[in-house]
């Protein structure tokens, strides 16, 4: 499964089921960053878990033809929305999910693994159906649909893989894709 059909396969399952601090973040926007991250540019996640982040980012959004999560900054937009968006009890409903999805990946050596070993452990993390484990994979999950809202919206990829329209022109939404380049609007 390449990268589209997975976005496009999100897309559609999460629809609506995006948080709301998730939503707003659509209309901010990722930022380009080039910066390493530190303790003192980390706004909420410790450099621990900012490793994780920044890895688990990256297997959903590698780099092919278009350039890797991480490449346009979603891992520190991850972090600053987090930091400024979320209030404290959606803080709270994403550390215990996040905090569980990190000790199961460690306990499955996941950060010692090639690349294609780490993309089938997270699928099969997708897949967990043992009520035990929902924990994991909802912090997974909130991870994975933070990381494709945050690549779609980022001002690289909307104006240069996307079809993209600057304010103030008209917009039509009832347009053919195939008038379009073949490409679908940026956000």
């Amino acid at each position: 499964m390449n990268r589209r059909e997975i976005i496009k396969y999100t897309a559609l399952v999460t629809g609506a089921s995006l948080s709301a601090p998730l939503l707003s973040s659509l209309l901010v926007g990722c930022k380009n960053e080039v910066t390493t991250a530190s303790s003192s540019t980390l706004k909420y996640f410790n450099d621990k878990e900012f490793e994780i982040v920044t890895t688990i980012v990256d297997l959903i959004l590698p780099n092919t033809d278009s350039p890797s999560g991480s490449e346009v900054g979603v891992h520190h937009m991850i972090d600053h929305m987090l930091a400024t968006v979320y209030d404290d009890v959606e803080k709270n409903k994403y550390d215990g999910p996040f905090q569980n999805m990190a000790v199961h990946l460690a306990t499955l050596d996941f950060f010692n693994q090639n690349e294609s070993t780490q993309t089938k452990i997270l699928s099969d993390v997708l897949a967990y159906e043992e009520p035990g484990l929902s924990d994991v994979k909802k912090g997974l999950n909130s991870l994975r649909q933070q990381s494709i809202a945050y690549y779609l919206s980022s001002e690289e990829i909307a104006t240069k893989f996307l079809n993209y329209l600057p304010v103030p022109q008209v917009w039509e939404p009832c347009t053919p894709v195939s008038e379009l380049e073949g490409k679908a609007w940026a956000i």
